[in-house]
């Protein structure tokens, strides 16, 4: 999924929004001054109140447990 084809998306219900992926929160510097580009901010775009990315490399496993416990 592309930045642009989130961004296209209504959202505008979503309370929140999780991407747990490693790295999901790392963005490039987009041209002509616009502060930079990310999937975090494409999902604001759409509609999404809230968003969680990462901006690391993260286990699986470890991931896996930690949205266990935070959506219980």
């Amino acid at each position: 999924v592309t930045a642009e084809e989130l961004a296209s998306l209504d959202l505008s219900r979503c309370e929140l929004a999780v991407l747990s992926a490693c790295e999901t929160g790392m963005g490039e510097l987009s041209l002509g001054g616009q502060g930079v580009a990310s999937l975090q901010k494409a999902l604001h775009m759409a509609g999404a109140r809230s968003v969680i990315t990462s901006l690391w490399k993260v286990d699986d496993a470890a991931t896996a447990k930690l949205f266990e416990r935070f959506y219980e």
